[in-house]
């Protein structure tokens, strides 16, 4: 099917970790026989690094993090990073005047944290409360601060990434947006994780380049490359791979872009079996 496979990378939300976010048994033996192996496993996910869940972080042999959606890619060893493409100042700030004219919640990830205007954390339950293990991980991610433009202005740094999220009832508001601000602001990349988010990145922070400039420092060809993923913004990822891997859970755009799809869904631990499929 592919040649010896060097390299595995896996989205989280939707793709490693269940419904509930916890990690399924057969992902965790999965991963400790490729690293048995000497085969690295990399998470590949839209969040904040810090956001990553701790048993992720506790799998054998983890080495590398690729976060905010390849906006940032580290070496947990040497604590540096292999790559980086965050959104300049200017462009956080015009995006905040956009999305503060919309009815929508929004935040920004910013030196591994997130931020929120109160305003909008206080009301998250109205954009969020049908999904109660995903209110609680933005809740507790995201900083509330009276203002987020005042905060990225009075700054002056970049941001590595924006997020937004639409109440269930205004699902019509997202897909809308999706068609328009990729016409508003053509430099970025806009794709999304979720039924009802919008992910905002650098033009050049995708998961497919983080891949190939992780690919690039250890010497590793895109044919030894696996990668899993279930939504828009895994598409890069699933490109850049020798072989790549929708969910069987997955929207059609991430099966659309993949070479195969599991046979399980997340909730079944359908990356271990391909992995172990894909191993012997």
């Amino acid at each position: 099917m592919q040649k010896e496979i060097k390299l595995i990378a896996f989205d989280l939300d939707g793709t490693f970790l269940d419904d509930d976010k916890r990690v399924p048994e057969k992902n965790i033996q999965a991963v400790k026989a490729a690293a048995a192996r000497g085969i690295i496993c990399l998470p590949a996910t839209g969040r904040l690094a810090s956001g990553i869940p701790r048993p992720v972080f506790d799998l054998p042999g983890l080495r590398y993090v690729l976060a905010s959606n390849g906006a940032s890619l580290y070496d947990l060893r040497t604590k540096q990073a292999i790559y980086k493409a965050d959104l300049d100042v200017g462009t956080a700030l015009r995006l905040c005047d956009y999305m503060d004219r919309l009815p929508v919640a929004y935040s920004c990830f910013q030196f591994e944290r997130g931020y929120m205007n109160r305003s909008l954390h206080e009301r998250l339950p109205e954009y969020l409360g049908h999904v109660p293990v995903i209110l609680k991980y933005v809740q507790s991610i995201n900083r509330p601060v009276v203002s987020v433009r005042e905060l990225l202005a009075e700054r002056g740094q970049p941001v590595e990434k924006m997020i937004m999220f639409c109440r269930q009832a205004e699902l019509s508001l997202r897909a809308e947006q999706l068609e328009l601000m990729p016409k508003a602001f053509p430099e970025l990349k806009i794709s999304s994780s979720l039924p009802y988010n919008i992910e905002i990145n650098a033009g050049d922070a995708d998961k497919g380049r983080a891949i190939s400039a992780l690919c690039a420092h250890l010497g590793i060809a895109k044919e030894n490359v696996v990668c899993f993923g279930d939504a828009s913004n895994d598409i890069t990822m699933l490109k850049a791979a020798g072989l790549g891997i929708a969910m069987s859970n997955g929207a059609d755009s991430a099966k659309a872009a993949a070479d195969m799809c599991t046979d399980s869904d997340n909730n079944h631990g359908g990356v271990g079996e391909m992995i172990m499929k894909l191993i012997g």
